[in-house]
């Protein structure tokens, strides 16, 4: 996997939740199998804008030269991902979302993963301070 390829799937994935956040957040709820409200539509939008951002910065990022900067996006991305993945584990374990957030914390983990492998890749490469 290389850097540009990463970026773009991470665009892609985060254009997605953004649109669904936004548009469609029941979808999210269903799949973690989780009630509607008023205020978890409310946050589920706040949300998307988080993803808007990921979005663009992995797409602007995507022809980036190695650095720090591009280190530092593949470590901020992996822990996110790393994260989302830990709480879905925990909120699925406590009984506070349903076997369909499998599916998330699978692609979070895939995520966490590939960001770790690329950044380690590179991280051996020396860099100009």
């Amino acid at each position: 996997m290389t850097f540009r390829t990463l970026t773009l799937a991470t665009s892609v994935l985060s254009s997605t939740l953004f649109l669904v956040l936004l548009l469609a957040p029941g979808l999210i709820f269903a799949l973690f199998g989780i009630e509607s409200a008023t205020s978890a539509a409310f946050l589920a939008r706040r949300a998307a804008m988080l993803f808007l951002g990921f979005a663009v910065l992995s797409y602007l990022a995507r022809d980036a030269p190695h650095s720090i900067a591009r280190q530092a996006i593949m470590a901020g991305v992996g822990t996110t991902m790393s994260a989302l993945a830990l709480l879905g584990g925990v909120e699925l374990a406590r009984g506070a979302a349903g076997a369909g957030s499998l599916v998330a914390i699978a692609g979070e983990t895939a995520f966490a993963v590939a960001n770790l492998w690329v950044w380690r890749q590179h991280r051996a490469s020396q860099l100009d301070p």
